[in-house]
């Protein structure tokens, strides 16, 4: 303690030791200076002599009521401060810091700022005193002597070390403050050698975790700095130290969050974009590199929404993370993109492990559909370059995707329909009837055969949109939808489209069902197409959908005898139907049935 003295008599900050002044209730009015040193002096420009032991109520010059006020509060309160103020008459700046010390007393500490980046290497040092010294309640303060034994610390030290100062006083800083390299294959730090030997202020950083004498592992934020006399004498040095756990904690979350695609949890581009600079170590190879493409993703979307294609895909991320080995790594790289590494796998043994994802995928569905995905696999060749080995990956994929995807959204579209009509039995009745109706027209306007057909069949699938409207909406009658359930309804064209134009061949389908509601006056939905600016396979299905709607028992819309329905049809002429095109099914098609 002898040096410690010696140190704060001789530096650079002002020191006051101040004992409280309690009136007869007890209660803390005044306090009295018992002890300052020469910089305290010099800062506030009078001799410590003509204010020792006197009241500072009495001081004159008097002190500044605001450092009077803010030091009776940390003796009263026990809770330390920190400010920073202006020396009016000098014009110059100082950083205070007050605490208690022990009960009945406050250290204060004055730090003059005004010169601090002119004198850096001087304010370094006091700088750090400052803080070990000041910062004592919110972070741990362990202090040595010059051969680093444990001179000094304080309550939080003690709860993040788990030694008492007792305790802890007068044996080796190694052997109270135990420190692990974060990398276990490195040596543990001596930071007290460190430190006292270099004559050097240091911070382990992330370098080093704190491991408490009951075992507790912290991560910990420390600075250490070595106490030198301004003769250059060597007292000792000084731990600034608190628990960066959380902060480290967050820090990691932040780091995974970068690399992690938030929706499956995998690695995303970025952290690919990285790791395949590393490939060509010998770690990883032989490396076989596979990129994976889910189908049906935009279809999923279209007709159930993107919380449903959202699954769809974590479904695969999950089926993925559970049939891979524990080294392979998996990515998400695009919306409906996979790249799968590898290491120390060759062609064999990587098409073994897709068969494990392939049958793995097969137990699962996504809205009754099954999921299907198209992989392309290449062995990395270390002189061919990644770029290579990707491509070749990417061909393969490509080749497979094309030869897969269009029987699985045959087989997608196929199952909406029938998923559909089990949701609402009615609409496959209704599906039928518009269909047979529409061929009957189209077979009266003398097109081909082939032509017919796609009627035909753009007319069954002309309401496939509705399996993305809710069922509730669907069991209401047109009188009774309201206005938000109507723009709700009105989605169904464009849904049915999006469905039926992901696969070629059903294209001139998606027009046909996309403009069905289209009125010839121009006043339909969705484009507002007016006339023959509506496609003709989707006017010969407006009317056959209007004679179903004003005569089939399970429509949704109000039943009319038939002759009111012939009248109903014939009134839609040149505003909602074409007109020639309903006279040719009113002449032809219903007069034959």
């Amino acid at each position: 303690m002898k040096d410690l003295k010696a140190m704060f008599d001789t530096m650079d900050q002002g020191l006051a030791y101040m004992r409280l002044i309690h009136d007869k209730a007890g209660d803390v009015v005044d306090f009295e200076i018992v002890r300052a040193n020469r910089a305290h002096s010099e800062f506030i420009g009078v001799p410590n002599e003509e204010i020792l032991h006197r009241p500072a109520s009495t001081l004159s010059p008097p002190l500044s009521k605001e450092l009077v006020e803010l030091n009776l509060n940390v003796g009263i309160t026990g809770k330390s401060v920190i400010f920073e103020t202006k020396d009016l008459l000098f014009g110059r700046y100082f950083r205070i810091s007050s605490y208690q010390p022990e009960p009945g007393f406050v250290a204060m500490l004055m730090d003059d700022i005004t010169n601090e980046r002119d004198m850096e290497h001087k304010v370094l040092y006091e700088r750090m005193l400052f803080e070990t010294t000041l910062l004592s309640v919110a972070e741990g303060v362990i202090s040595t002597d010059e051969v680093g034994i444990v001179q000094f610390i304080n309550e939080a030290a003690e709860h993040l070390i788990g030694w008492e100062a007792e305790e802890a006083i007068g044996r080796p800083l190694s052997e109270i403050f135990h420190l692990v390299p974060t990398d276990r294959r490195k040596r543990t730090p001596d930071l007290a050698q460190l430190v006292l030997s270099k004559r050097e202020s240091l911070s382990l950083g992330d370098q080093a975790t704190l491991v408490a004498r009951d075992g507790v592992e912290r991560y910990i934020s420390d600075h250490a700095s070595p106490i030198i006399g301004k003769d250059g004498e060597l007292y000792g040095m000084v731990i600034v130290f608190r628990d960066a756990t959380e902060d480290r904690t967050k820090v990691q979350e932040m780091r995974t969050l970068s690399i992690s695609d938030p929706l499956t949890s995998l690695y995303n581009r970025r952290h690919f974009d990285r790791i395949k600079e590393e490939i060509n170590n010998e770690p990883y190879q032989p490396l076989t590199l596979v990129l994976a493409d889910v189908n049906g993703l935009k279809l999923t979307n279209d007709a159930f929404g993107h919380d449903a294609g959202d699954e769809l895909l974590k479904k695969v991320a999950a089926v993925m993370k559970r049939t891979c080995r524990e080294n392979d790594i998996i990515f998400r790289v695009g919306g409906d993109e996979f790249v799968l590494l590898l290491p120390q796998t060759d062609a064999e043994h990587a098409e073994t492990i897709l068969n494990r994802i392939n049958n793995a995928l097969k137990k699962e569905k996504v809205q009754n559909l099954l999921i299907s995905v198209a992989f392309g696999s290449a062995q990395h060749n270390t002189e061919e370059g990644f770029e290579t080995t990707f491509k070749t990956a990417e061909d393969r994929m490509y080749r497979n995707k094309l030869k897969e995807n269009v029987t699985y959204k045959r087989q997608m579209i196929v199952s909406i329909l029938d998923q559909l009509y089990e949701k609402e039995e009615s609409i496959e009745e209704h599906s039928k009837l518009v269909s047979s109706y529409a061929k009957d027209l189209a077979m009266q306007t003398q097109l081909s055969s082939e032509e017919v057909e796609l009627i035909e069949k753009a007319a069954l699938f002309h309401d496939l949109g509705k399996i993305a409207i809710n069922k509730n909406i669907l069991r209401l009658k047109t009188s009774q939808l309201t206005q938000v359930q109507t723009l709700e309804l009105r989605r169904h064209p464009e849904i049915g489209y999006n469905i039926l134009r992901s696969l070629d061949e059903y294209a001139p389908l998606a027009e046909a069902v996309l403009y069905h509601h289209e009125r010839f006056d121009g006043n339909g939905y969705p484009r507002g197409l007016k006339g023959e600016e509506i496609p003709l396979y989707a006017r010969i299905i407006a009317v056959a959908n209007a004679w179903a709607n004003l005569t089939d028992p399970n429509s949704t819309a109000d039943q009319v005898p038939k002759s009111v329905a012939v009248a109903s049809l014939k009134g839609m002429k040149g505003t909602v139907l074409d007109p020639d095109l309903v006279d040719c099914f009113l002449k032809k098609a219903f007069t034959s049935r």
